[in-house]
């Protein structure tokens, strides 16, 4: 599989698990932490294929030269070639797409007097070959100054072109090209980062605790948890407490507004938890196998809800 496609692939397993780690926050299927994980996840994701790129690979024969490394696979007849340029030192200054690693590069990168340039080189080899053919600009070196070198030599003796130094570069059109993408790069990256922002600052903030007393049982929903139903027959006794050490999570959601999930603390062991953090009372609601400690939005609605559910059991 070439680079660009792994890449690819890479993206896409990106995109996927960011976009579904969002929706199941905003809808309240996951909690913060369990959304952090799609995030990291989402991240490797797109990192990992970079682990094996194979790197660049580049090869000229009579009619062409090809050039294949991550992000960048082209092919450029001989006979296409305008003129050939040679450079010490070639710093593109943004990268639109591709690959930027320790030293090579390769993709394609803006150039303050270039423009748009397609770039497959290693910046420890310092000879780097500007092919340019029509509006296109390739530049390209090899792994040792020495292949570059023997590179050079092949490209002008089969192409008939040779090392020039002045490049027809349209520098203005050029500088018009690279800002519009310059626009394009830094508004996806504005929009990525405030979409994940955004998932973290909802995952820290958001959810609620619904109880609701039916003719036979007591139903809780809250956010990021499977309702639960516990008829009154099941229930031994209930407290009124604003004491609860809520001890421990052992699997669920805390953040700033609410703590829902499976606690455990000294007094009840494991127990279901489902309280808003601001809120200092709580019902403690004993059955025969389990315990668990709801509250509501405020203090005097818990407590309705304490009178309420006494006159039921």
């Amino acid at each position: 599989m070439k680079d660009s496609m792994k890449f690819a692939w890479g993206l896409i397993a990106f995109t996927v698990l960011f976009i579904l780690g969002l929706v199941l926050l905003l809808t309240e299927k996951i909690g913060g932490g369990v959304y952090l994980i799609f995030v990291v996840a989402s991240i490797a994701a797109l990192l990992v294929p970079i682990l094996f790129f194979k790197g660049r690979a580049i090869s000229i024969d009579q009619e062409s030269i090809r050039i294949s490394a991550p992000f960048i696979d082209m092919e450029i007849p001989l006979k296409s070639i305008d003129s050939i340029h040679t450079f010490d030192v070639f710093k593109p200054y943004l990268r639109s797409w591709g690959y930027k690693g320790l030293h090579c590069s390769s993709g394609l990168f803006e150039h303050k007097t270039y423009g748009g340039v397609g770039c497959a080189f290693d910046d420890r080899v310092p000879l780097y070959i500007m092919i340019v053919s029509g509006k296109r600009k390739t530049v390209i070196n090899m792994r040792t100054l020495e292949e570059t070198k023997d590179l050079l030599m092949r490209l002008t003796t089969l192409s008939g072109k040779e090392v020039t130094e002045e490049i027809a570069s349209g520098t203005e059109e050029c500088k018009k090209k690279s800002k519009r993408r310059l626009i394009i790069v830094c508004s996806i990256s504005a929009v990525a980062a405030i979409a994940l922002v955004v998932g973290i600052v909802l995952s820290m903030t958001m959810g609620s605790v619904n109880v609701t007393l039916t003719d036979s049982d007591v139903e809780i929903d809250a956010s990021l948890k499977s309702e639960i139903s516990i008829p009154y027959s099941d229930i031994t006794y209930i407290e009124l407490r604003d004491d609860v050490d809520y001890g421990h999570r052992v699997i669920g959601t805390s953040n700033s507004k609410v703590l829902i999930g499976d606690f455990d603390n000294d007094e009840f062991g494991r127990y279901t938890l489902a309280v808003y953090k601001g809120v200092s009372k709580s019902i403690v609601i004993h059955t025969t196998g389990e315990t668990y400690v709801v509250n509501l939005s405020d203090n005097g609605s818990t407590e309705e809800l304490y009178q309420d559910l006494m006159t039921k059991i």
